[in-house]
């Protein structure tokens, strides 16, 4: 059995650093740039395209427009971000429907995590509010959850497409 192509392997190497980039972004600035979370999904085409063995891609845009509509509704309820919504949305396109609820899992285990880190290090820090500390270790900030999110969807593909 032949190994994945060059070409998906740079596609996957393209969406491991996008992913990096929400991480950042969201860490820094609580915002994930909409270029990001398109490249995101935009990415996923060629993905298909040069996949190893053959991808259920409906499957895959079902499962994307599933939880960006969920998220979406999260989002206006007041509940999550609406960058952390869409890069869900994005991840879930890459994921497909057959470990959608590893990812939901992942992230919601990486999201308690994050917690907990988020908020000894702002004790740690002492909550000082100093310009060049990244946002999300300020007093008073919600949580960059795009980190998890991130996070799920990386270690979901270095995993492999069959999971």
């Amino acid at each position: 059995m032949a190994g994945p192509s060059l070409a998906f392997q740079l596609t996957s190497v393209a969406y491991l650093a996008l992913l990096a980039a929400a991480t950042a972004y969201d860490v820094w600035t609580f915002r994930i740039p909409n270029a990001v979370v398109l490249g995101i999904a935009a990415l996923f085409v060629p993905a298909v395209l040069t996949a190893p063995q053959g991808l259920p891609w409906l499957a895959h845009l079902a499962a994307g427009l599933i939880v960006f509509a969920l998220a979406a509704g999260l989002f206006f309820l007041g509940v999550m971000g609406g960058g952390d919504a869409k890069l869900l949305g994005a991840a879930a396109l890459w994921v497909g429907l057959d470990r959608l609820l590893a990812l939901v899992l992942i992230v919601a285990v990486l999201g308690g995590l994050l917690a907990v880190a988020v908020v000894m290090a702002r004790r740690f820090t002492g909550y000082i509010a100093h310009p060049a500390m990244p946002a999300s270790l300020r007093a008073g900030e919600p949580l960059p959850y795009g980190v998890a999110i991130a996070a799920a969807a990386a270690l979901l593909h270095l995993r492999g497409w069959a999971g």
